[in-house]
């Protein structure tokens, strides 16, 4: 047991030396300014950029929101299987990246779009179509 305690006070004292050690370090120089790690600011992590497709106030008619997604780039998405619209119904003709409407009578619809691999959703209400949110589906940046 007189060894133990030996021990922990040649540790105390080992820890009392090296606190006044440092302490006396401290208060005796200046501080100095930080050096720059890295002078090449490029490889230095860049904030997230906003998101990389288009956005569309709530309530922005649809017609309108689509003239501007194609003529930015955005190409329509067409179904991949039966088409969502029922006969005499001419809104597949017309908006050929129409996927699916909730048949509640309110206008809820769903259209896709791709550009450069990404693709997003525009989600509409009411009837003509009003943009309710869009929303990126794949390949977001």
């Amino acid at each position: 047991m007189s060894i133990m305690v030996a021990g922990i006070a040649n540790a105390f004292t080992a820890v009392i030396m090296l606190t006044a050690d440092l302490t006396s370090h401290a208060v005796a120089e200046p501080l100095q300014k930080p050096r720059a790690i890295y002078s090449d600011t490029s490889k230095v992590a860049q904030p997230r950029r906003s998101a990389a497709y288009p956005t569309f106030k709530k309530g922005t008619p649809y017609e309108s929101a689509r003239k501007a997604l194609l003529s930015s780039g955005w190409q329509p998405v067409p179904p991949s299987g039966e088409s969502p619209c029922e006969a005499g119904d001419d809104s597949c003709e017309k908006m050929p990246e129409l996927q699916s409407c909730a048949g509640t009578g309110e206008g809820n619809c769903l259209f896709l779009w791709r550009r450069d691999g990404t693709v997003i959703a525009v989600f509409s209400i009411s009837d003509p179509p009003l943009v309710d949110a869009v929303e990126c589906r794949s390949r977001c940046r």
